[in-house]
């Protein structure tokens, strides 16, 4: 996201915009803790700890798949990045999933540092 010598960059402020873009399909509108939303091609449930700067995303039924992805704000060496990982049974349509899921998350990081910017810049 951005290296905390950048005048702004703060793990708190990728926080707040990562719950204003919570995943693949968001519209920026910001999610509460246990909120449920169409994102990820079905049912999915979020969790938000804000003392861990994490949301746990949770598939519920009907889903088109299954488990949890977690999306974590980190801080390390100075630079300020989000880290994405699955957990849930393995299925076929699980793993094949990941294959596209790398270029649509891609994108959801660059939303965060779009809104980060316009934050911290005004532009």
């Amino acid at each position: 996201m951005c290296h905390d010598s950048m005048e702004g960059c703060s793990s708190g402020l990728a926080f707040r915009n990562l719950l204003r873009a919570p995943g693949p399909g968001g519209d920026g509108t910001p999610i509460k803790d246990g909120q449920v939303t169409k994102l990820f091609v079905g049912p999915t449930q979020h969790f938000i700890d804000e003392n861990n700067l994490t949301v746990y995303n949770v598939a519920l039924e009907g889903h088109l798949l299954s488990g949890t992805v977690t999306r974590r704000v980190v801080s390390e060496n100075g630079w300020v990045y989000l880290e994405t990982s699955k957990t849930g049974e393995f299925t076929v349509l699980n793993f094949l999933s990941t294959l596209p899921a790398r270029s649509l998350w891609r994108d959801v990081d660059l939303r965060i540092q779009r809104l980060m910017h316009l934050e911290v810049f005004g532009e």
